[in-house]
Protein backbone atom coordinates (compact mmCIF):
# COMPACT_ATOMS: atom_id res chain seq x y z
CA UNK A 1 0.00 0.00 0.00
CA UNK A 2 1.71 3.47 -1.07
CA UNK A 3 2.22 5.80 1.91
CA UNK A 4 -1.05 8.23 0.48
CA UNK A 5 -3.35 4.67 1.12
CA UNK A 6 -1.67 4.38 4.57
CA UNK A 7 -1.91 8.17 5.59
CA UNK A 8 -6.19 8.00 4.36
CA UNK A 9 -6.42 4.68 6.15
CA UNK A 10 -5.52 6.25 9.20
CA UNK A 11 -7.22 9.83 8.90
CA UNK A 12 -9.25 10.81 12.13
CA UNK A 13 -12.56 11.21 10.92
CA UNK A 14 -12.60 15.35 11.36
CA UNK A 15 -9.21 16.28 11.23
CA UNK A 16 -6.03 16.39 8.82
CA UNK A 17 -2.34 16.78 9.02
CA UNK A 18 -0.68 17.69 5.73
CA UNK A 19 2.40 19.07 7.91
CA UNK A 20 3.26 15.49 9.18
CA UNK A 21 6.46 14.70 7.01
CA UNK A 22 6.67 10.78 8.25
CA UNK A 23 3.49 10.00 6.02
CA UNK A 24 4.95 13.12 2.81
CA UNK A 25 4.57 11.39 -0.47
CA UNK A 26 7.90 9.39 -1.35
CA UNK A 27 7.35 11.85 -4.91
CA UNK A 28 5.86 14.38 -7.01
CA UNK A 29 4.46 11.85 -8.82
CA UNK A 30 2.47 10.36 -6.28
CA UNK A 31 0.87 13.64 -4.90
CA UNK A 32 0.20 13.97 -8.42
CA UNK A 33 -2.26 10.69 -8.61
CA UNK A 34 -3.60 11.55 -5.81
CA UNK A 35 -4.85 14.95 -6.89
CA UNK A 36 -6.17 13.30 -10.07
CA UNK A 37 -8.32 10.64 -8.28
CA UNK A 38 -9.29 13.30 -5.49
CA UNK A 39 -10.70 14.76 -9.13
CA UNK A 40 -12.44 11.50 -9.96
CA UNK A 41 -14.52 11.34 -7.12
CA UNK A 42 -18.16 11.75 -7.30
CA UNK A 43 -18.92 15.70 -6.93
CA UNK A 44 -20.71 15.55 -2.78
CA UNK A 45 -17.99 13.51 -1.85
CA UNK A 46 -15.25 15.30 -3.66
CA UNK A 47 -16.78 18.76 -2.04
CA UNK A 48 -16.21 16.90 1.64
CA UNK A 49 -12.68 16.07 0.76
CA UNK A 50 -11.72 19.19 -0.36
CA UNK A 51 -13.26 20.87 2.50
CA UNK A 52 -11.98 18.55 5.09
CA UNK A 53 -8.75 17.85 3.63
CA UNK A 54 -7.36 20.70 1.63
CA UNK A 55 -9.57 23.76 3.64
CA UNK A 56 -8.83 21.86 7.41
CA UNK A 57 -12.23 22.60 8.29
CA UNK A 58 -13.66 19.94 10.78
CA UNK A 59 -17.21 17.90 10.47
CA UNK A 60 -19.51 20.16 11.81
CA UNK A 61 -18.63 23.39 9.87
CA UNK A 62 -18.81 21.12 6.51
CA UNK A 63 -21.36 20.74 7.02
CA UNK A 64 -22.89 23.63 8.15
CA UNK A 65 -21.31 25.20 4.60
CA UNK A 66 -22.75 21.88 2.45
CA UNK A 67 -26.43 23.15 4.27
CA UNK A 68 -26.42 19.37 5.32
CA UNK A 69 -26.18 17.02 8.27
CA UNK A 70 -22.54 16.41 9.99
CA UNK A 71 -23.55 12.62 9.11
CA UNK A 72 -24.05 13.26 5.64
CA UNK A 73 -20.80 14.81 5.58
CA UNK A 74 -19.36 11.58 7.98
CA UNK A 75 -20.69 9.27 5.47
CA UNK A 76 -19.32 11.40 2.37
CA UNK A 77 -15.73 11.56 3.80
CA UNK A 78 -16.27 7.49 4.81
CA UNK A 79 -17.14 7.19 1.23
CA UNK A 80 -14.31 9.20 -0.25
CA UNK A 81 -11.56 7.89 2.20
CA UNK A 82 -12.63 4.30 1.14
CA UNK A 83 -12.85 4.80 -3.02
CA UNK A 84 -9.51 6.90 -2.72
CA UNK A 85 -7.66 3.95 -0.86
CA UNK A 86 -9.21 1.61 -3.57
CA UNK A 87 -8.11 4.49 -6.32
CA UNK A 88 -4.48 4.42 -4.95
CA UNK A 89 -3.66 0.98 -4.18
CA UNK A 90 -4.63 0.41 -8.18
CA UNK A 91 -1.75 2.11 -8.69
CA UNK A 92 -0.98 5.44 -11.10
CA UNK A 93 -3.82 6.68 -13.17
Amino acid sequence: MCLLAERLENARPDARDPADSSTEPSSLAEWTDFHEKIDLLPEPEREVFHLLWYEGLNQEQAASLLGVTSRTVKSRWRNAKLSLQQMLSSGPS
